[in-house]
């Protein structure tokens, strides 16, 4: 039921060295859709196995993440805790934890 929730767009330019190959993430802990892709370009959902790509003209890897909450859970401080973990041919390179809050029920 998309209406029992409440989804947010965060989007993410990850700068990648260009040793780097094969990168993959993976995001737990959260309802998502990820997708790699420009403002005006479809959407593509990736999966758990997809390789991500580099920009042609840069060093960085675009990430979109549509995350969604629970409505009643946002009348709390703490909404929602996640982690996306990025790995490189099967090893792991970098976690980011995800913290959703609301500033206003401090």
């Amino acid at each position: 039921m998309f209406w029992a929730l409440c989804s947010s767009t965060l989007p993410l330019r990850c700068k990648v060295p260009a040793n780097v190959e094969e990168l993959r993430c993976e995001i737990e802990g959260l309802e998502n859709f990820a997708s790699q892709g420009s403002k005006k370009g479809v959407w593509k959902k990736l999966s758990p196995g997809d390789i991500l790509q580099k920009v042609q003209w840069g060093d960085f890897v675009p990430l979109n993440l549509e995350l969604a909450v629970p409505r009643e859970d946002i009348y709390k401080y703490d909404i929602a805790k996640g982690q996306l973990r990025f790995s490189s041919k099967g090893k792991s390179y970098a976690t980011l934890d995800i913290k959703i809050i609301n500033s206003r029920y401090k």
